[in-house]
């Protein structure tokens, strides 16, 4: 609001519209999009740390059952154990 004072002194009630509007459209915009339920704020954060914060290359790691049973060893199995 206080933005619109200043312009229209120096550009007129029209230069000072449009800057008014320039300055709430990125607000309006955070406050109105959502993509898949998600507002843009977490989707900024997700994006944010899917690029800066976690690694870039993360290593492919299982836990192979199938080549711990040839061996003999005993596996800690979470899905087993419900059944019983």
């Amino acid at each position: 609001m206080p933005l619109f004072f200043v312009l229209r002194d120096s550009g007129g009630n029209t230069a000072a519209t449009l800057g008014m509007m320039a300055v709430m459209l990125p607000a309006f915009f955070l406050g109105m999009y959502e993509k898949n339920g998600q507002p843009m704020e977490k989707l900024l954060s997700y994006y944010v740390q899917s690029r800066f914060v976690r690694p870039k290359i993360r290593p492919y790691k299982t836990n192979n059952y199938y080549a711990l049973l040839m061996k003999g060893g005993m596996t800690h199995d979470p899905v087993l154990e419900k059944d019983r």
